[in-house]
């Protein structure tokens, strides 16, 4: 099932944040992709998302596209990863499937 939601950026992105979203789109077993604009790409390919990322600015809106078994437990958690930042770099607990992180 294709599923589809989009996000307002609450910050703007490292490479380092690209590939943590990598890591965390991968976890899922849903064909994963975002877009903004005319510019659509792979969800879990580094490569595409990196020049897409680093364009991004707070404010701009995001398009999640999922389409899979899993589809709406990756748009549930992977549009948190947009909207959750803590700007004074406190702990960022994430728990996804039971895995839990601090970041």
């Amino acid at each position: 099932m294709k599923k589809k939601r989009t996000v307002m950026l609450s910050r703007e992105f490292t490479v380092r944040q690209v590939v943590d979203f990598v890591r965390r789109a991968r976890s899922f077993e849903s064909h994963l992709y975002l877009g903004k604009d005319e510019t659509i790409t792979n969800g879990k390919g580094i490569l595409g998302l990196i020049p897409l990322f680093l364009e991004l600015r707070r404010g701009d809106t995001l398009t999640l596209i999922a389409e899979g078994t899993d589809a709406d437990e990756a748009l549930a958690h992977l549009s948190l990863y947009f909207s959750t930042w803590i700007a004074d770099r406190e702990a960022l607990q994430w728990e996804v499937r039971g895995y839990s992180e601090e970041r």
